[in-house]
């Protein structure tokens, strides 16, 4: 059974990691918007971390563009899964 302690960190350690996304993605989709002229909030579900069908049903709720969030949320997925195994093969070059 896990310590109260260890619970603790763990969960102050799911918070900081949650507040830290969102604060990228919120200054992303803002200069997004200042550059492109999209709309905000569309670029904020677009980055927001969460699945492409929780996304969909938010931006279809809200009457944003539902293929512009998709788009732009499965082109987010893709780069961070093919950037993490850049970084993942680098590091392990260098542990070698």
């Amino acid at each position: 059974m896990a310590s109260p302690r260890m619970i603790m960190r763990v969960v102050g350690l799911s918070i900081g990691s949650t507040v830290l996304l969102l604060s990228v993605s919120l200054a992303l989709a803002g200069v997004l918007s200042l550059v492109t002229g999209d709309r905000f909030i569309a670029l904020v579900l677009a980055y927001s971390p969460g699945g492409v069908a929780e996304m969909s049903l938010i931006s279809l709720s809200l009457g944003i563009e539902v293929p512009f969030v998709v788009l732009h949320h499965i082109v987010r997925v893709f780069l961070v899964v093919a950037g993490s195994a850049v970084v993942f093969g680098s590091v392990m070059r260098k542990q070698e």
